[in-house]
């Protein structure tokens, strides 16, 4: 993150809203930023990306490799069904609830 013109490295997505609600001036795209911290206030952000690890982690995301084997790891000793989301565009990608039967 960028504030103020220095490079800050958050901890936490708390941290990133406080630093965002205590800048100067709002900054171009930081609604990016704090949508992606309320996300991540409830749910862990996995990416699948060619991005070295050191990157995502960087930006408080956790990578993943394989799409198919995270899947199965994290949803191992879940209530089943689990539910996941999947969003192939990132943030581009709009879900539709479909009716119940």
């Amino acid at each position: 993150v960028v504030l103020n013109g220095f490079r800050t490295h958050p901890n936490s997505p708390e941290e990133i809203l406080n630093l965002l609600a205590n800048a100067d001036a709002p900054r171009p795209e930081q609604w990016q930023a704090q949508i992606q911290s309320l996300i991540q206030r409830k749910a862990r952000v996995l990416v699948h990306s060619k991005l070295p690890d050191e990157i995502l982690q960087s930006c408080l995301l956790m990578p993943c490799r394989d799409i198919a084997q995270t899947v199965l790891e994290e949803s191992a000793g879940l209530p089943s069904p689990a539910r996941v989301a999947v969003l192939p565009q990132g943030p581009l990608t709009i879900p539709y609830l479909a009716p119940e039967r």
